[in-house]
């Protein structure tokens, strides 16, 4: 314990091998319901770590701050320049990078190590009966992950086509833990051991006083300044928090299709198409060749945009990793990295050796004072592990399909989660720190659906398609022994807008001029979306250089849940391309809106291409695939515009 308490006064990253070996990192839900004690010395941590003052290095506030701003370098680390545009030096966070996944490993485990140590220390002050037991709930600390698509609860309404009001039911509810959206929770303090009501440490983060200054904030004039703040372009916060539930509703089974065929289906076995979202060949032509193209990193900024919604702060590169939230984010992030690992342990990234600054490693981590992508190459090396990243390869992917494939519609699913997957809303509901001893706190969010606009569910204008449209080279294929899944694929230079930006794709009406494109996320007609996750190159030098370098960004939407929405209202009679192609030539469409949530002409994105295509598998357990490239779609929706 010495020794990870003398690396922390260095800054130094080591991890918890040392601190009880290899630990599984566990869901959040899964802590509170499971571990209490442990959760609870977890919450009287944040809260301490969040009050640091903010020239503590090791505190909440310079932590969060190595993502972006503030523009000073942490800990006055030498050789990088975090504001510099296109010089020499990378900044700090990698998206776009290569090294995106390894270098959030040791991020996360600054702070795991950082609240590990401040639990202990709370540990031993509470009375000497109770002692022994928090102690050793804080020596089975690690640090809990959100997994995005676990069900919280049974039923959801949410914003969709294949109900008369605009709305499609789930028999399952996706959205956030509780414990990111109550304003109070229960804690037992130290001092007696009884439970006392306390403010949130998860809901959000307030800025200091001192911390960062005007000129950074600057950057982004549109976010708020005084604490960190999710979907605020609404009224208020239950609204707020509603919005967010809604869209992680909408948006989950095209994501868990991705995730899907991204750690077991092919395509995916390399590291470059994996891992980032550059695309594997660097081209320009329009998207004819190119398969679908999703990325951890992808999905990754996708949830960012979902968590924190137009002008949140989990929306923007610069001040994402300020609120709480961001954490258990980025832990789920790993955790699918560790899975695909597990699976493809030889496939790797060709810079391996590439300083991950400013992590700070041990001495006895090689040559570099500083983690590198390779000896951060395993989660062990931190001294943790995921319980569904371990055994063979075979065996971890299809437990992985297990998990989550049960959830979509199709072939092979059965619609009802594994027991290891089941909603522990019940449990998390009687748990004790949602055990409020006071009248006064605010009613829990209703689950009835009040927050779409009127204007926006009255943009459903789908158009029935009656004409034939030519099929090209298309293969003869039995549609019968087939599962098809449907895709459009994307690409786009990275710093087309400097910033972050989203591509919203629709299909059967857009929204009009009076829907606030902040509103778009909560369209019926909704098909899905990419999020750019970037930051200005003003703040961020390896921005810069992507600016310079022209570097593109790909992506996939998978679109057969609102497809198969439309067989369900008989718009569609089934997924072939005969149906298919010429419904979408009709009915697909696409805006694109910035982090400040204002439309930008598509014809003014740089490099801005997109493709559709379609998988077909054998129903018949040969795994036989064919993928069908449809650009002719495309080329005829634009043909047609205005």
């Amino acid at each position: 314990m010495e020794e990870i308490r003398a690396a922390q006064k260095a800054g130094i990253v080591i991890g918890l091998s040392k601190a009880g070996g290899f630990l599984p990192r566990i869901d959040i839900d899964q802590m509170i319901v499971n571990q209490p004690d442990t959760f609870n010395l977890f919450c009287l941590a944040m809260v301490e770590l969040k009050s640091a003052p903010p020239s503590d290095w090791m505190g909440y506030y310079q932590i969060a701050g190595i993502h972006g701003l503030p523009t000073q370098v942490w800990d006055n680390e030498t050789g990088v320049d975090k504001k510099g545009q296109a010089s020499n030096g990378q900044g700090y966070c990698p998206h776009g990078d290569e090294k995106f996944p390894t270098w959030h490993r040791p991020y996360i485990a600054m702070l795991e190590q950082t609240v590990y140590l401040k639990m202990l220390d709370i540990a031993e002050q509470f009375p000497a009966s109770v002692r022994d037991t928090y102690v050793k709930a804080a020596e089975a600390f690690r640090f809990p992950y959100w997994d995005w698509h676990r069900p919280r609860g049974l039923e959801a309404s949410f914003p969709g086509v294949t109900q008369e009001d605009n709305t499609t039911m789930s028999p399952y509810d996706f959205k956030v833990p509780r414990v990111f959206t109550e304003r109070y929770i229960m804690v037992k303090q130290q001092s007696d051991n009884q439970l006392v009501q306390i403010n949130n440490p998860f809901a959000y983060f307030e800025f200091p006083r001192g911390g960062m200054s005007g000129t950074d904030f600057d950057i982004r004039k549109d976010l708020a300044r005084d604490r960190t703040k999710r979907y605020p372009v609404f009224s208020n916060e239950s609204l707020a928090v509603q919005a967010l539930n809604l869209t992680l509703n909408m948006a989950r089974e095209s994501k868990v299709q991705n995730i899907v065929d991204m750690i077991t289906g092919p395509g995916y076995d390399t590291f470059a198409a994996f891992g980032w979202t550059k695309p594997p060949t660097d081209t320009r032509k329009r998207y004819e060749d190119i398969q679908p193209s999703g990325s951890l990193e992808c999905i990754h900024g996708s949830y960012h945009v979902c968590s924190g919604g137009t002008q949140g702060h989990m929306s923007e590169v610069l001040l994402a990793a300020f609120d709480p939230i961001f954490w258990f984010h980025h832990c789920n992030v790993d955790r699918l990295f560790a899975v695909w690992q597990s699976i493809y342990p030889d496939s790797w990234m060709q810079n391996e050796n590439v300083d991950l600054l400013p992590f700070r490693a041990p001495a006895t981590n090689g040559s570099s004072k500083y983690w590198t992508s390779q000896t951060a190459r395993t989660t062990e090396r931190f001294g943790y592990v995921y319980s569904d990243a371990q055994g063979a390869a075979k065996d971890v992917q299809q437990q992985f399909k297990n998990r989550y494939g049960w959830s979509l519609r199709g072939a092979n699913a059965s619609g009802k989660p594994p027991s290891d997957m089941a909603p522990l809303n019940e449990k998390v509901d009687a748990a004790q720190v949602f055990q409020f001893q006071y009248h006064t706190l605010p009613a829990s969010i209703s689950k009835t659906l009040t927050l779409i606009p009127d204007q926006i569910a009255q943009q459903r204008t789908l158009i029935q398609a009656d004409h034939d449209m030519p099929m090209g080279t298309a293969p003869n294929i039995d549609e019968s022994k087939v599962d098809r899944q449907w895709y459009i694929d994307s690409v786009v230079q990275r710093l087309a807008l400097n910033g972050t930006f989203t591509i919203y794709f629709f299909i059967g009406g857009v929204p009009g001029n009076d829907v606030a494109p902040a509103h778009y996320c909560l369209c019926p007609t909704l098909a899905g979306d990419m999020h750019i996750f970037a930051a200005p190159v003003e703040a961020c030098d390896n921005c810069g250089q992507h600016r310079d370098a022209a570097q593109l960004e790909s992506g996939t939407v998978p679109i057969n849940p609102i497809l198969l929405d439309y067989k369900i209202t008989g718009h569609l009679t089934d997924l072939s391309p005969d149906r298919v192609r010429p419904f979408l030539l009709d009915n697909l469409r696409w805006r694109v809106v910035n982090g400040a949530g204002n439309l930008v002409d598509p014809r003014h994105v740089t490099d801005f291409q997109i493709g559709v295509t379609s998988k077909a598998t054998a129903l018949d357990g040969s795994g036989q695939i064919t993928v069908e490239d449809h650009a002719q779609v495309i080329q005829q929706i634009i043909e047609q515009s205005p």
